[in-house]
């Protein structure tokens, strides 16, 4: 029977993260507490499962990885484990109550649970996370910690900044855990230098009251925050409405509005709940403005044209990062754009990238498996090109931002998007994930086996990985060629 965490700690939490044991930080500094670490029972988890089953032992293929005893490149020996305490089933729209319990500190078999320090203790309520992938096994999940008096905090989980939004997104279907994490790092890497915010990660494995899930990758989630996308409210304190706003191109699969042109935009922040009229009327005229100077015979105008309005780096960033993936759900699905002001004193930007998984073809359909073409023509090819934003292909009719897109492209491929990078990036992701993924493969069986959407798949885990480079190299080669094209 496992040890819930203990209860007095609803009543006490005055901040939603508590500290409550030594531990290094991703800046090498050591942070002391005399706290002591709670309970965690040993049958949280199966201790079986550190290593394979006879019939599936080859997936474990270790080959040209490093040694998982040192450091890893996110300041952890071992993946960091995330255990949850959760009061009743987690459902997709009211979010369970319950603890999150985060452990740094371990000897890598996940067998010292019950006698490793704990890092973090704090109050969560979670949900499902996800669309189409709520049809896996292994679930997603999205939570949000919370103070002693059950509100929103911020929480500093391992090692990254403080927030209260958070998703846990469960890699099924991508039997390398990495999509997601490589195309946001990528995209941290090319926005850097801009100031712009995007996703950071951290790989965990998560035990949900009682039961070892395997590998996941904690996410960011896209918010209104000090250390992601620090903007104001749109209604601001005076009652004026004229600040920052989030939404998504998503195909209404969640709340939201229709521009003058039919592009379905959702709702982010503020949320669909919450909107006022008022906050209504300033987004359409917003989009309104934005459709106005695309469709205008000015339009590439430098002064009044799209400059005007569009964050034009951001714009471009975005393409060449959801193109080099060959994302099928690229601008239609989980598309964000963010503003902090009204049109006329600051403008649209696109992004922050978001959902991976059937991108670096992991995908057998509309083509997007190979690494030839744009995702436009290869979701005209089979009947989604209705779903793709008129904005884009606008963008492409200039021929200055064609220039743009090339000459970004070319200084990408010399430091964050090089070859070797994108080599030493899997690289490290790959030692990173070594000792964690057998455990997963046992509680998954997922490598040699076709899950939908797959195109490929490898006999090992290390072949998967091994396809996946191969195919963004040959990916970012053909890019070489016909970016600006």
């Amino acid at each position: 029977m496992r040890t819930p965490i203990p209860l007095l700690f609803a009543a006490t939490l005055h901040a939603a993260c508590v500290p409550s044991a030594p531990r290094v930080d991703r800046d090498g500094e050591t942070a002391d507490t005399d706290t002591a670490p709670l309970p965690v029972d040993t049958a949280l988890v199966d201790t079986d499962t550190a290593s394979l089953p006879d019939d599936t032992a080859d997936t474990s293929d270790t080959s040209d990885t490093s040694d998982t005893s040192d450091t890893s490149a996110s300041g952890f020996a071992h993946l960091p484990v995330l255990v949850f305490d959760v009061d009743g089933p987690i459902g997709d729209t009211t979010k369970a109550e319950g603890f999150l319990q985060v452990i740094e500190d371990h000897d890598g078999t996940l067998t010292d649970l019950a006698t490793a320090p704990v890092a973090y203790i704090t109050a969560i309520g979670i949900e499902v996370h996800g669309s189409s992938s709520t049809g896996y096994p292994k679930l997603g999940y999205k939570f949000e910690c919370r103070d002693g008096a059950g509100e929103d905090d911020d929480c500093p989980l391992v090692g990254l900044p403080e927030g209260s939004d958070w998703v846990l997104h469960a890699p099924y279907s991508d039997k390398t855990f990495m999509r997601n994490a490589l195309a946001y790092g990528w995209g941290r890497d090319a926005a850097e230098a801009a100031g712009r915010w995007e996703p950071r990660t951290q790989f965990v494995e998560l035990v949900l009251d009682g039961d070892y899930r395997g590998v996941y990758v904690l996410v960011e989630r896209v918010s209104r925050e000090p250390d992601r996308l620090d903007i104001a409210t749109t209604t601001l304190d005076d009652g004026t409405v004229a600040g920052g706003f989030i939404v998504k191109v998503d195909q209404h699969r969640s709340a939201g509005f229709d521009t003058a042109l039919g592009t379905p935009i959702d709702w982010v922040s503020p949320k669909a709940t919450a909107v006022t009229p008022a906050e209504s009327a300033y987004l359409l005229s917003w989009f309104d403005r934005v459709e106005a100077v695309l469709a205008s015979d000015t339009f590439a105008d430098p002064v009044v044209g799209y400059p005007a309005v569009l964050d034009v780096d951001a714009w471009v960033d975005h393409w060449l990062l959801n193109e080099l993936t060959h994302n099928i759900d690229a601008y239609r699905l989980s598309a964000y754009l963010w503003s902090d002001g009204p049109p006329g004193t600051t403008t649209l930007r696109a992004g922050p990238l978001w959902d991976f998984d059937r991108a670096f073809g992991n995908c057998n359909y509309c083509e997007t498996w190979g690494t030839q073409g744009w995702i436009y023509d290869s979701l005209d090819r089979c009947g989604y090109a209705y779903q793709f934003p008129t904005w884009w292909e606008r963008l492409r009719e200039d021929p200055a931002f064609l220039q743009r897109l090339r000459t970004r492209w070319d200084a990408l491929r010399l430091d964050v998007l090089s070859d070797a990078t994108i080599h030493g990036r899997i690289a490290a992701m790959q030692a990173e994930l070594t000792e964690a993924q057998v455990r997963d493969q046992a509680r998954w069986g997922t490598v040699g086996v076709w899950i939908d959407p797959n195109y490929y798949v490898g006999a090992t885990w290390a072949e998967d990985i091994a396809w996946l480079e191969a195919w963004t190299l040959d990916r970012a080669a053909w890019m070489d060629v016909h970016v600006g094209g």
